[in-house]
């Protein structure tokens, strides 16, 4: 649903049924997970290691992003502050890259294919909507795809999951790291200008002006 209100499938995905539900975002989803379960010869297992590669993978953007923000607004209120922040997050994002590596070229090979979907889908609503084109600001992502076809390479080359093993071990983690840190500073670079990244964090209510009764996460 999240994926429909934000533009990138069609609406009627999002709509509720007269019962309250929203049956056709159900359905969908369905559909999704017995594709994906057929779809692996190992069944539920491999599902399981597919699932757990493609959320790790999903982690790599925090890390850059809280860093980028840092940099970008360091005026904005925080009542929670990290020490060696700086640190802290290139550590966390090299652990994601070798979380990820360590899954296997066979696992994450496989993760190609609803990447590839995503992406298509993402073109097409852009080529069809500016407006979305502009909202996005897909510069700031330009290091991604880079990002993840260096893991399958590195993947590809190393020791784990169907992989070629033409990287000895202990030089494989080295790769990685390496690559990682690369990757974690081309990030940083990409991040949108920090006037126009202040302009739209304004737009979000800080936490210690929540309203009365409002949780904080």
């Amino acid at each position: 649903m999240a994926v429909s209100e934000d533009g990138l499938f069609p609406p009627r995905i999002a709509r509720f049924s007269s019962a309250g539900v929203p049956l056709r975002a159900l359905v969908l989803n369905l559909v999704v997970g017995l594709v994906l379960l057929a779809g692996f010869r190992d069944g539920w297992s491999e599902l399981i290691a597919y699932n757990t590669g493609a959320i790790v993978l999903s982690m790599c953007l925090g890390p850059i992003t809280v860093v980028a923000l840092r940099r970008q607004v360091p005026d904005r209120p925080r009542p929670l502050r990290l020490p060696a922040l700086p640190v802290l997050a290139r550590f966390v994002f090299v652990v994601v890259s070798l979380i990820v590596y360590w899954t296997g070229w066979e696992t994450m090979s496989k993760l190609t294919i609803p990447v590839a979907l995503g992406g298509g889908i993402l073109l097409w609503r852009v080529v069809r909507d500016r407006t979305l084109a502009d909202s996005l600001d897909l510069r700031c992502l330009t290091w991604l795809g880079p990002y993840f076809a260096g893991l399958l390479v590195l993947e590809f080359a190393g020791r784990y999951g169907g992989g070629r093993d033409w990287l000895p071990a202990g030089i494989d983690l080295l790769t990685v790291t390496a690559f990682a840190l690369a990757m974690f500073e081309w990030g940083l670079r990409s991040a949108l200008p920090a006037s126009q990244a202040a302009a739209m964090v304004a737009e979000v209510l800080p936490v210690a002006e929540a309203p009365p009764g409002h949780k904080r996460a």
